[in-house]
């Protein structure tokens, strides 16, 4: 690993640890005995992956910038599936699509601008692991629909 790829990773550690330090309870999940690879409620207050519940509004990113607030979610039944940063409600599916980062009195603060996953049904979503995921009817990379060459989904 050369100079430039350690600065890189270094970099993106610090930034990632700034964007999670903001005071809330990290890793609940883990203290109640719950696994990986499963939906799990975010109840207030907690924070997993990209997702905050603070005050029954769910939060992408960094949850003290006010444009972090996903005015669509429905705190009562969102959820996040662990490891993937998708994470779906009643009626939507999550997924940071597109990330602005910016640096706030010395500390990164970073937010999502795009975070609906278009098209997805979320009573049927589930992920696929490595960024893939499907509602049955279409597939998804990263937040994205995947298309073959003709144009239709999967």
């Amino acid at each position: 690993m050369n100079r430039n790829h350690l600065f890189l990773f270094f970099g993106t550690l610090l930034f990632w640890s700034s964007c999670l330090d903001n005071g809330l309870n990290i890793d609940p999940f883990a203290q109640r005995g719950e696994v990986t690879g499963s939906w799990l409620p975010l109840q207030i207050g907690d924070t997993l992956d990209v997702y905050v519940n603070r005050d029954n509004n769910i939060h992408i990113g960094d949850p003290s910038l006010e444009i972090t607030q996903l005015p669509e979610a429905q705190a009562s039944t969102f959820q996040v599936w662990t490891d993937s940063n998708y994470a779906r409600d009643s009626v939507n599916v999550y997924f940071p699509i597109e990330i602005i980062c910016e640096v706030i009195d010395e500390l990164y603060s970073c937010y999502s601008t795009k975070y609906l996953v278009e098209g997805a049904n979320a009573s049927e979503f589930r992920y696929l692991g490595n960024g893939f995921a499907t509602d049955g009817n279409e597939l998804f990379l990263n937040g994205i629909i995947v298309r073959g060459n003709n144009g239709e989904g999967f």
